[in-house]
This record gives structure tokens, sequence and C-alpha cells, in this order.
């Protein structure tokens, strides 16, 4: 990292690169929610098994210390999706057991708190992509069914729809 961005706090360029959702494996948009703890607690139900959630925010050195022990071993480098201030990221495996720890941690904060951007990936696809999250939709690729979306929104009180390429 350059001295300039040690300065000033800023994600470095090489830092921005990584796997990301494209445009074109787009296939469904969920609406926010505000309720992470749920989001988080019905995600393995909803991605495939090894799939591997990022989240990217800024947490203080407890919160942080908190979540190392449940960290992934193998990851995938994802896009960093916030510039300024340069934020922590964090890569979990999408297993109930985490899932649950992380969705109780969650509520001892407010999400927007601790996560400014959240995927999910497996190998090096994005299967999930939740920019500016309780802001902005998500939007989830093309290999994850109708059904298992739709029961994963049911669990999680939001709407979801099939995006066509107009859309985007």
């Amino acid at each position: 990292m350059s001295w300039l961005a040690k300065v000033l706090k800023y994600t470095p360029a090489k830092d921005r690169e990584g796997i990301a959702l494209q445009p074109e494996d787009i296939m469904w948009e969920v609406s926010p929610t505000r309720n992470l703890s749920i989001f988080l607690r019905c995600l393995p139900d909803l991605m495939p098994a090894q799939s591997i959630l990022y989240l990217e925010g800024h947490l203080d050195e407890a919160q942080a210390n908190l979540l190392e022990p449940y960290q992934a071993t193998r990851i995938t480098k994802v896009a960093v999706g916030t510039i300024w201030p340069r934020p922590r990221w964090y890569h979990f495996p999408i297993t109930p057991e985490i899932m649950d720890r992380l969705g109780a941690f969650a509520e001892t904060a407010d999400g927007p708190e601790i996560v400014n951007h959240l995927h999910a990936y497996k190998d090096q696809s994005v299967l999930l992509a939740w920019n500016d999250a309780f802001d902005l939709p998500a939007f989830i690729a093309r290999g994850i069914s109708e059904e298992k979306v739709r029961n994963f929104c049911a669990k999680v009180g939001v709407q979801f729809k099939r995006v066509s390429d107009k859309d985007l």
C-alpha cells in the first residue's frame, strides 16, 4: 500500500480487484431488509454447500476479534466495494452453525454498523451481491433456483423478482 493510501486510509486499486457478480449472471433481485440476523441465518438454505460469505465493513477491534475464529481458511479475493475509508473484510463458511453465530452477533449491533457490502461465493463465482447493504437490493446469480430464492425471501420477509436484461 502506498504511503498516501495509508495516510488517507483509502482502499488502493489492487485491493479493489477480485471476483464480482457480473450483470449477465444476475437472475434475481431481492428487496433490502434491515434484519441482518435473519438474513444470515437463512443463507445456508439459499447457497450451495461449500459457499463462502464475504462481509466488508468497519468493525471495531473488539468486534473483529469476536469473529476471527469463524473465518474461512480457503478464500477467493472479492472485489472490494468501499474506497474510503478502507474497510475490513471477512470470509466465513456458509454453514448453519457459523451463520447462526454471525446472526447472534448481528443482533448486538445495527447491521449498517458492521457491514457495508455482503457477497456469497463459491470457488470463483459470486452467487449473491448486496452492495450498500440495507439500502439497495441484493442480486442473486442464475445458478440459484427460483424455489430456493422464494423460500429464502419468505423466511427473511422480503420480495424478489426476476431480472430482465433491460433492468440492468
